[in-house]
């Protein structure tokens, strides 16, 4: 890696340290994509609302929508938030899941598809006595098949894996990590990448138009 690509990532892993720059970021993005969502639903040719309904039984309330931008390919995007996800000790997490979908069928929203999706996460969870803060980002392919319950309402059965790459304090919880310090500030202590599912559920999405 040469010096100057060695100092840009330097940068961009310290700018993760600032709270304020790292709101603004997530504000950033969140727009964006409200945007260019908006307009492209606007302009589709098929429009769903969509949930996910194992994610809703593991604790974790979720949304989405599935936009048709081809005759065969669809774009998306599922936002996540749980206050106990896996009936854990009281935690917190927010994902988002944006991703695109080719139907073997040729018809959106209808039969098998492929695809390749990202995922991004923020989480504060307690399990087991520890306690993991911190974010993740990855990405994967996915494959499913949707099923046909009426005229509007489908039901969607997918898997998918990916590599998720994350940053976190992990620590047990009788302990203080604010105790613990580098260059006088509060660093992460633990980062890595895993192979893991990235978009698994059944989902049930209602075609508006």
């Amino acid at each position: 890696m040469t010096t100057g690509v060695r100092c840009f990532v330097e940068t961009l892993q310290n700018m993760k340290n600032i709270p304020f720059l790292r709101l603004l970021s997530r504000r950033l993005t969140g727009i964006v994509l409200l945007l260019v969502l908006t307009h492209t639903a606007v302009r589709a040719q098929m429009l769903a609302t969509r949930t996910n309904l194992l994610w809703d039984a593991l604790g974790v309330f979720n949304g989405g929508v599935e936009i048709g931008v081809t005759n065969n390919s669809t774009v998306g995007i599922q936002v996540g938030y749980g206050r106990r996800p896996l009936y854990t000790q009281p935690s917190r997490v927010v994902c988002l899941q944006p991703e695109w979908r080719y139907y073997l069928s040729h018809r959106p929203i209808h039969g098998v598809y492929m695809g390749v999706g990202a995922v991004a996460a923020d989480y504060d969870i307690k399990w087991k006595g520890k306690v993991y803060n911190g974010d993740a980002v990855g990405g994967g392919f996915v494959l499913g098949c949707v099923v046909t319950l009426s005229r509007r309402l489908n039901l969607d059965l997918h898997t998918g894996i990916g590599i998720v790459g994350y940053w976190r304090k992990e620590y047990y919880e009788g302990d203080n990590y604010n105790d613990y310090t580098q260059d006088g500030s509060v660093k992460t202590n633990a980062s890595g990448y895993s192979l893991l599912p990235t978009n698994f559920g059944v989902t049930l999405s209602y075609i508006l138009k």
